[in-house]
C-alpha cells in the first residue's frame, strides 16, 4: 500500500465516505480543521484525509509515479478504510481524483486543478511549485537546524508564509533535519501532472470543478474550455471570485456551501 490515512474525520451518524486529497508538497494535515468544520455541518459525512505517495506519513513506493498509480493507491486504501462515495481533490490531488474517476466511473470535486496538459511542460523558472522543489532538492540537508533551511529557502526568493509552511515538514532525524518528501519521487509526479490531459475524463464522468477567482493556476484557454463544457452541461462549474489557490484557508465557508451539492 503506498498512501496512507493520516486521520479520519466522522459525524456522528456518517453514512458516506469522502477521500479528501492535498496537492504538491502537503499533505492530508493541511486539511484537517477544513474536514472538521465542514463534518461539523455534514455530520452524516465520514471525511478521510489522505497522506498521498512520497508525501507525510505515506510509506516508500516505487515507480511509475504517475497519476495512475496515485489513483490505484487511492483503491488500494479503499480495500482497507472503505469505498469512496465521491473523491475531492486539490490542486495535484485534483487530477488524482480524476484519474482515479477514470478507473472507478465515479463523481469527483476538482478543487482549483486545471483537467488539461500545457503545451511544453514549464520549467522552475517560469512555475512557482516547481521552483520550490527545485530549491527544496538542494537544500542542505542533512540541515544542523531549521534556522539553515529556512535561509536556504529564503535565499531563493520563496515569500515568508510558505517557507513558514513547507517547514512543517522538515522533522530532526539522528543526523540532523530533513524533510519528509521524497523529492525525486515528487518530481516524477509533477512531471505526469503537467503532461496528462483529463479533460476528456472531466467531462465523460460530469467532474465538478471549482475555479478560485484569484488563483493564478488558470490560464485563460483553460478557463474558456471549462465554462464552455459546463454550458453544455458535460462538467459542474463553480466560482469562488474572493478566494486564492488555497481556498479551503482563503474561503472554508464558501468552500463548504459549495460542496453542499456533494
Amino acid at each position: 500500500m503506498t498512501a496512507a490515512v493520516r486521520e479520519e474525520v466522522a459525524g456522528s451518524q456518517a453514512d458516506r465516505t469522502v477521500y479528501l486529497l492535498h496537492g504538491i508538497l502537503g499533505s492530508g494535515r493541511n486539511w484537517r480543521s477544513f474536514a472538521r468544520r465542514w463534518v461539523q455541518r455534514r455530520p452524516e459525512l465520514r471525511v478521510l484525509l489522505v497522506d498521498q505517495r512520497h508525501h507525510g506519513d505515506a510509506p516508500p513506493s516505487t515507480a511509475p509515479d504517475t497519476l495512475d498509480a496515485c489513483a490505484a493507491d487511492l483503491q488500494a486504501l479503499e480495500a482497507h478504510h472503505g469505498a469512496a462515495d465521491v473523491v475531492v481533490g486539490h490542486s495535484f490531488g485534483g487530477k488524482v481524483a480524476l484519474a482515479w474517476s477514470a478507473q472507478r466511473g465515479a463523481p469527483v470535486w476538482v478543487l482549483d486543478s486545471p483537467p488539461g496538459a500545457p503545451s511544453t511542460v514549464p520549467s522552475p523558472a517560469d512555475n512557482d511549485v516547481l521552483h520550490i522543489v527545485d530549491t527544496l532538492t538542494t537544500a542542505p540537508v542533512p540541515a544542523p537546524d531549521r534556522a539553515t533551511l529556512r535561509a536556504h529557502l529564503a535565499n531563493a526568493g520563496i515569500p515568508g508564509p510558505i517557507v513558514a509552511w513547507l517547514l512543517t515538514s522538515a522533522h530532526r532525524t539522528a543526523d540532523g533535519w530533513r524533510f519528509v518528501w521524497n523529492l525525486d519521487g515528487v518530481q516524477r509526479l509533477m512531471r505526469s501532472y503537467f503532461t496528462t490531459d483529463l479533460w476528456e475524463v472531466a467531462m465523460a464522468n460530469h467532474a465538478q470543478l471549482v475555479h478560485a477567482g484569484r488563483s493564478d493556476r488558470w490560464h485563460v484557454d483553460e478557463l474558456a474550455t471549462g465554462r464552455a463544457a459546463a454550458a453544455r452541461g458535460a462538467i459542474g462549474w463553480h466560482e469562488l471570485p474572493t478566494a486564492g489557490h488555497w481556498l479551503h484557508v482563503d474561503d472554508p465557508d464558501g468552500l463548504i456551501a459549495l460542496l453542499d451539492a456533494l
